[in-house]
């Protein structure tokens, strides 16, 4: 009917009222926080989540971030991997980014095809458009930068690649874990200080 589009309050969330009590307590952004994305292997989902969602919560309380998965059937598009948002400090989302790349390079899923070796390498997060271009620089200094100082292989979405009326651009990092996680804090500091660097809550593509 009309209203399959609309999502009642408890859909998706684990533990409903809890989100909606965060929810509330996140409307305003704490000063230097900033709300990004990364995106995760659909085989990869269960072990963030844990039985019983016990996994997502010690993931919220050690990394002092406001995090939610997309729905199951909820995709970034073009891509088979699952959005999810982070909102806060970058040191404290680099926490939590570090706990889901462990999961990640750690990979023994239960069910499901394992993901490839070159994919556990990887990190790949959706920051705002504007943030991208920073990370790319005039003239490509930053991700030079980047590149060297960190030991990564970084690569952007580019313009072309973008998805029409989205403001958000996938980057992905490569490398050592450490360098990966370093790079990306580097990448969040530099969009923290401009408008829109971030992206929204919106993980219904």
């Amino acid at each position: 009917g009309a209203r399959s589009g609309s999502q009642g309050p408890h859909e998706g969330s684990e533990g409903g009222d809890r989100d909606g009590r965060e929810d509330r307590g996140f409307k305003q952004m704490k000063p230097g926080a900033i709300g990004m994305k990364i995106l995760v292997p659909n085989s990869l989902v269960g072990a963030i989540i844990g039985k019983g969602g016990e996994e997502m919560k010690k993931l919220k309380e050690e990394s002092g971030c406001f995090i939610r998965l997309s729905q199951n059937d909820k995709y970034f598009p073009n891509t088979n991997e699952r959005p999810c948002y982070i909102e806060g400090a970058p040191e404290d989302i680099v926490k939590a980014i570090q706990t889901i790349q462990d999961k990640l390079a750690n990979d023994n899923p239960r069910r499901g095809p394992s993901i490839d070796e070159t994919r556990k390498k990887q990190c790949k997060i959706i920051v705002g458009a504007n943030a991208a271009g920073k990370c790319i620089g005039k003239g490509g200094e930053n991700v030079k930068r980047l590149k060297s100082e960190f030991s990564v292989w970084i690569k952007v979405m580019g313009r072309d690649d973008s998805i029409p009326g989205l403001e958000e651009r996938t980057i992905t990092v490569s490398g050592d874990s450490d360098n990966t996680i370093k790079a990306i804090k580097d990448i969040l500091e530099m969009s923290v200080q401009l408008n829109n660097g971030g992206t929204d809550k919106n993980l219904d593509y």
